[in-house]
């Protein structure tokens, strides 16, 4: 898991999105030149899945949170499996494409290019989401962020022309902690006890435009530990996707505000 600063705040965003009752926008975003053009091969065509940001963690009575190695590894292989069974009736169209054999500069950079899409897509929610404030609608109506062109490399090598990058953490309860909950509950104490929150983004390779992204984020009760749960995860992820239209109708129900 790439160790920056914002992917915290990533995820807290993701919460207070899913606990917000009103939204300005969809919470899927669509990038800006989709939306101006016909978006031809977006829900088709080939998609490089890029190696996943996933990890589990639990947390302590006294709130200190730990990666567990061996369940963020269980949690990626229920993805990987969910994705292999089922990608056709998460992504349409679209076959996904297996990362092919790199050298070790071109992992480097790859390495880079995750984790500069973890800050940019962290910026990216806190700047259009529910919460962002009118000042900030303008990123919504016009969304138009991206990694740069760093990773063109791997259309030749690989044959396609998106990837798809999922990054989450899911957040469990140590049995001190719930033992904590029940005492505190008793006195009228609420403690947070976990969440499991997930992005998923579709990157231009070529470009390197985020061309579409959406969340999935939940308080309790959902676990990367349980493949039933990843593929709902995958589902509600995707429910939405390609979502051009039904983006260009909430622009086009915007003409003329301020």
């Amino acid at each position: 898991m790439y160790n920056l600063p914002n992917y915290r705040c990533l995820l807290l965003l993701g919460i207070a999105l899913l606990l917000s009752g009103c939204q300005s926008a969809p919470v899927h975003k669509v990038h800006y030149r989709l939306l101006e053009s016909e978006p031809a091969g977006f829900a088709s065509g080939r998609a490089l899945l890029l190696p996943l940001n996933i990890e589990v963690k639990e947390m302590s009575a006294s709130g200190i949170t730990e990666a567990v190695p061996a369940w963020s590894e269980a949690a990626k292989a229920n993805f990987l499996q969910a994705l292999n069974a089922r990608g056709s009736r998460f992504l349409g169209a679209i076959e996904l494409v297996d990362m092919p054999p790199l050298t070790a500069e071109e992992r480097a950079l790859l390495d880079q290019h995750i984790a500069l899409n973890d800050a940019v897509v962290g910026s990216a929610i806190g700047t259009t989401g529910a919460h962002a404030g009118a000042a900030w609608s303008h990123k919504s109506e016009r969304f138009d962020y991206g990694i740069g062109p760093g990773l063109a490399f791997l259309v030749e090598k690989s044959g396609a022309d998106k990837a798809i990058v999922l990054t989450g953490e899911d957040l469990h309860s140590s049995d001190g902690r719930k033992a904590a909950f029940v005492v505190l509950a008793a006195l009228g104490v609420g403690i947070p006890m976990g969440h499991a929150v997930t992005l998923a983004n579709v990157i231009d390779l070529r470009s390197g435009d985020i061309l579409w992204m959406d969340l999935h984020a939940s308080a309790t009760g959902t676990s990367y530990l349980d493949p039933e749960h990843v593929s709902e995860i995958l589902e509600d992820l995707f429910k939405d996707y390609p979502g051009v239209e039904p983006y260009r109708e909430w622009l086009s129900g915007r003409t003329g505000q301020p």
